[in-house]
């Protein structure tokens, strides 16, 4: 139908097929996997086929597509994702620590059409940087950075985060927010909605 092109991202189909899969590589289609949410569906649902969709070339990125029933974990979505690939394909398809945080990171802004602006370390990017403390107990000591990171860290590892020059976290505490009211205000918005649903 001519629908498919650059402009397009899929995020979820499971069933792709050989043919589909270049058909997507054609038309320059980008497909997010969201590991997480895609690893609840029942199996009759497809596999999760980042190896795949690699192999045939497809640009891929990977995603968390929500936050309200499972919490936002770039390094333990890494892991699942790496750990789903190992056990269904091992190294068939080859597929490295160093490539997963790219599909995180680059990959990702690639998708979004933000490239040129975000998704890694170059002269006239913003400036946007996570610093990640690997002397803590449960990475150190650390030998190669991308292993760690995908098999090791975890949120609370985050030391510092930069976005676009602005630091909003620093020695592990929010600098441009005020946290406990962000809590106390999310908690008073559940609380609303519940009553105009009328839950128990």
């Amino acid at each position: 139908s001519g629908l498919l092109g650059a402009d397009l991202q899929l995020v979820h189909p499971l069933l792709t097929t050989a043919e589909e899969r270049a058909m997507l590589k054609a038309a320059n289609t980008s497909y997010s996997s969201s590991p997480m949410g895609e690893s609840r569906r029942p199996a009759s649902a497809g596999e999760i086929q980042i190896g795949e969709l690699l192999e045939a070339g497809v640009r891929v990125s990977l995603s968390i597509d929500h936050t309200t029933t499972y919490n936002c974990d770039c390094f333990g979505y890494m892991r699942m994702a790496y750990s789903l690939h190992q056990h269904r394909i091992g190294n068939k398809i080859p597929l490295t620590t160093k490539r997963l945080v790219q599909l995180f990171t680059i990959d990702g802004a690639r998708d979004l059409g933000i490239a040129d602006k975000t998704g890694s370390l170059t002269p006239g990017k913003r400036a946007d940087l996570i610093l990640i403390r690997a002397t803590d107990i449960n990475m150190a000591p650390v030998g190669d950075p991308y292993d760690a990171l995908v098999a090791l860290a975890s949120p609370s590892n985050v030391d510092t985060v930069v976005v676009d020059g602005r630091i909003l976290r620093r020695g592990n505490k929010f600098t441009a927010l005020d946290h406990a009211q962000v809590v106390a205000d999310a908690a008073d918005s559940a609380a609303a909605l519940r009553a105009r649903a009328k839950w128990p």
